[in-house]
């Protein structure tokens, strides 16, 4: 497909997926000691709950990439947002290492389902000549997701706790993707009815973006 242009609305809503999915990893360690403090975590414990996203994404990640592949990469990505939405909202509420660790565990699954279908989705969109230069910025997510979690973590827990730490990047994924689903709506059926305020919210370029990848 010579002709096809690159929508770089949907590179860059997939690569800023890649980095806030690098975030679940990323935001752990700079907090262990608030979490240990806070749910009385043994040195063993506290190690899974940083290193666990890891070791799943090691021991199953071929596993998810067949079931991307099966199910569509479009649909296995878009779990992926609210499997770490999901998984951030129920760490933010644990009591307990072990439920804290469930928690990681599903915020895992949301990671691997993001990483392991953004690479297909991104050849759908972008043009042959651009095609080293995208994957090249990809392949950044996981660098740039950890250093915006290791700097930006031990502020914003200092300002809401670990918790709202947890919460507010649930919120975030979760908000995304409501607003991503009513930008798919809006396209059906037509903007009549709505606040204009909130049509001009749906028309921003990121929610275009994510319009673009529901409707692949």
């Amino acid at each position: 497909m010579a002709g096809r242009v690159t929508n770089w609305g949907l590179v860059w809503l997939c690569i800023g997926a890649g980095i806030v999915s690098a975030l679940q990893i990323g935001k752990a360690p700079p907090v262990i000691l608030e979490i240990q403090a806070d749910l009385g975590l043994d040195k063993v414990t506290a190690g899974w709950a940083i290193s666990l996203i890891s070791a799943v994404g090691m021991t199953i990640a071929a596993f998810v990439g067949v079931l991307a592949g099966v199910l569509g990469a479009k649909r296995v990505h878009l779990s992926g947002y609210l499997l770490i939405a999901l998984g951030s909202g129920l760490g933010m509420t644990a009591d307990s290492g072990s439920f804290l660790l469930f928690s990681r565990l599903v915020e895992s699954l949301g990671f691997l389902a993001i990483i392991v279908s953004a690479p297909p989705l991104l050849q759908r969109v972008i043009a042959p000549a651009d095609q080293g230069r995208v994957m090249g910025f990809w392949g950044c997510y996981m660098p740039g997701g950890m250093v915006i979690a290791l700097v930006a973590a031990p502020t914003l827990a200092g300002l809401i706790g670990w918790r709202g730490l947890w919460g507010v990047l649930a919120g975030a994924l979760g908000s995304a993707g409501a607003l991503a689903d009513a930008r798919r709506s809006l396209r059906g059926t037509g903007s009549t009815g709505l606040d204009t305020g909130y049509q001009r919210l749906l028309a921003t370029p990121l929610l275009a973006a994510a319009g673009d990848l529901l409707c692949l």
